[in-house]
């Protein structure tokens, strides 16, 4: 099975004739649509035509998201082989031809991208989905500033247009299935009842005790999904129905009395006057941790799964903040860089684009060494696809293109991260920033204090 891919993957390369972005032949160039695909009846001829500005902007992401000037210049020998014609440096064609591109060209991507991935690993025949929210800021212009408010602890003049941002990954794969994104205050259950109606029966929705509340526990089991929280500490009014064993039983959860702002009345009075949900507690003693009981409810109430795999499920949640880590800070999207809305939209689809790209590289490499998607570092699938586009871009023949994969494989593959149990890594930096002035306020009227080395709190010392 692997070697009919690398065969088909060898005969690809030799089809491209070296017309993609060297970076990207055979490693990335492989999940995006071709030119054709792209190229719509009475399009302009471009230089940077919808299938030549994806690509680029896709590795634009790949890269720490670099400056539009850095892909251009990057980008000019290949354009001037690939047109025949003097490429400017001037990246002004470029930022306009990422404005051409539609939202469709990124949805049918992601769309076809999702359906390429292997079978996932189930958790008692339910698809497990893992849910979380995180903020997002970008670039301070009065286009987003006007679209996306600053937060409102923000001090004046100093903060930054910010979104929430809620993804939904797959818990064994880490790619993301879908995603919403709101105002920055906005909670992430508001959030989460927009994605509602992509959620099908056989879907297991994993979360923290910001998604547990009757209204979402009792709206997803009538769409057939099933949710796994933590119990949240404000839930009083429940009657247990009876115990399965120490530290699990079924309860009833009583409907509040008065509805959420997000729900409709006349759909809140719809819903039964209880709930029924299996309720799991443990205990945690970990050296070095907190000594904690733990609450699981689950409105998946089938008695024959142990209480242990629900505890070890509810311990992968953590998996969520992992991926929004890899994304944001691994990949750049903790700050976004475009200055209008429109292109805001446009950088967070490019961002997921690339991001389950990588994801999907990491899979395939994950089947070909036989390890699990989790053991591959995403940051060395990065540095592998810079290292060894240009590799695979020189292959000349099939069997040059499966030793290059061969070794990309390899090298990617090899488990950096190994199951570090149980460590505690706080969050801490011991080198210190620059002495500079915080900006508050407009940066052309900002007049900086003169010999700020000897100033602490604003004060001469």
């Amino acid at each position: 099975m692997i070697n009919n891919k690398i065969h088909k993957l060898g005969e690809g390369l030799l089809r491209l004739k070296r017309q993609e972005f060297p970076a990207f032949a055979g490693l990335i160039g492989q999940f995006l649509p071709s030119a054709e695909a792209l190229h719509s009846p009475g399009m302009r001829k471009r230089v940077f035509s919808p299938w030549v500005t994806l690509i680029l902007f896709v590795y634009q992401i790949l890269v720490k998201n670099m400056s539009c000037d850095a892909i251009v210049q990057r980008a000019i020998t290949w354009l001037g082989k690939l047109t025949g014609r003097n490429i400017s440096p001037n990246n002004s064609a470029y930022a306009q031809a990422r404005r051409r591109l539609d939202r469709h060209h990124f949805s049918d991507c992601l769309d076809a991208l999702v359906d390429r991935f292997p079978q996932e690993d189930r958790f008692h025949g339910y698809l497990v989905r893992v849910v979380d929210g995180s903020g997002i800021s970008m670039a301070d212009t009065p286009e987003n500033r006007k679209a996306f408010p600053f937060h409102p602890k923000a001090g004046s003049g100093s903060g930054f247009p910010a979104v929430k941002l809620l993804a939904v990954f797959s818990l064994h794969l880490g790619i993301i299935v879908d995603w919403a994104v709101g105002n920055i205050i906005a909670a992430d259950r508001v959030l989460f009842q927009s994605i509602w109606p992509n959620l099908s029966p056989g879907h297991l929705v994993l979360g923290d005790r910001g998604f547990c509340g009757f209204g979402e526990f009792m709206a997803l089991d009538r769409r057939g999904v099933k949710m796994v929280t933590r119990k949240h500490g404000r839930r009083k009014y429940q009657e247990i129905i009876r115990h399965l064993g120490p530290g699990d039983r079924i309860v009833a959860w009583e409907r509040p009395r008065q509805s959420p702002d997000w729900i409709e009345k006349e759909e809140w009075e719809s819903f039964p006057d209880t709930l029924q949900v299996r309720e799991i507690t443990y205990s945690v003693a970990i050296p070095g941790f907190r000594t904690r009981n733990i609450e699981v409810v689950t409105t998946l109430l089938d008695e024959s799964i142990p209480p242990a795999d629900f505890a070890g499920l509810y311990r992968k949640r953590w998996t969520a903040e992992l991926f929004l880590r890899d994304i944001k800070i691994t990949m750049g999207m903790d700050m976004l860089k475009c200055k209008t809305p429109d292109m805001i939209d446009k950088e967070f689809q490019a961002f997921i684009l690339a991001y389950n790209i990588v994801r999907k590289l990491m899979a395939e490499v994950a089947s070909q060494q036989k390890v699990l998607p989790e053991n591959i570092s995403l940051q060395a699938t990065l540095v592998g696809i810079e290292v060894w586009g240009p590799i695979f871009a020189s292959a000349q023949t099939s069997q040059e293109a499966e030793e290059a994969w061969n070794e990309f494989c390899r090298v990617v593959g090899y488990r950096r991260n190994r199951h570090r149990k149980n460590r505690s890594e706080p969050r801490a930096k011991k080198r210190r920033p620059k002495n500079y002035q915080l900006l508050k306020g407009d940066r052309s009227l900002f007049k900086p204090i003169p010999h700020r080395n000897k100033y602490k709190i604003g004060r001469l010392t």
